[in-house]
């Protein structure tokens, strides 16, 4: 598959992560379902990182690293924010976004690249 289709798929996913966060953030009860999908999400957004990363040649930077943590952090941490603790929703949701900020950023920037 060519890179295009994998940068297709990483930013369509992570557009996907996005509201599917949201929404669970948002809602007035934790839904299994919009947990189950955001993992699916994740699983996506991981695989056709990696297939940009192996069609471009990209070779793990810093910047790339941070992504990385950062995605898995969301990943794993905002269902159980949510069902846990669900009267820090917004604390959460705003957290999320601010680690979202810092993915874009390391991204657009990529801080620490040597090339």
């Amino acid at each position: 598959m060519s890179a295009q289709f994998y940068l297709f798929l990483h930013l369509s996913a992570l557009i996907g992560l996005v509201a599917v966060v949201t929404a669970n953030l948002t809602a007035a009860v934790t839904k299994k379902s919009l947990a189950r999908i955001s993992g699916t999400l994740g699983l996506v957004i991981f695989v056709s990182g990696f297939g940009l990363m192996a069609r471009t040649g990209t070779q793990f930077a810093p910047w790339l690293i941070t992504k990385l943590l950062i995605w898995l952090i969301l990943i794993s941490s905002i269902p159980i924010l949510a069902k846990r603790f669900p009267e820090h929703r917004i604390k959460a949701l705003a957290f999320a976004l601010i680690l979202l900020i810092i993915a874009i950023f390391s991204v657009v920037f990529k801080p620490g690249n040597l090339a």
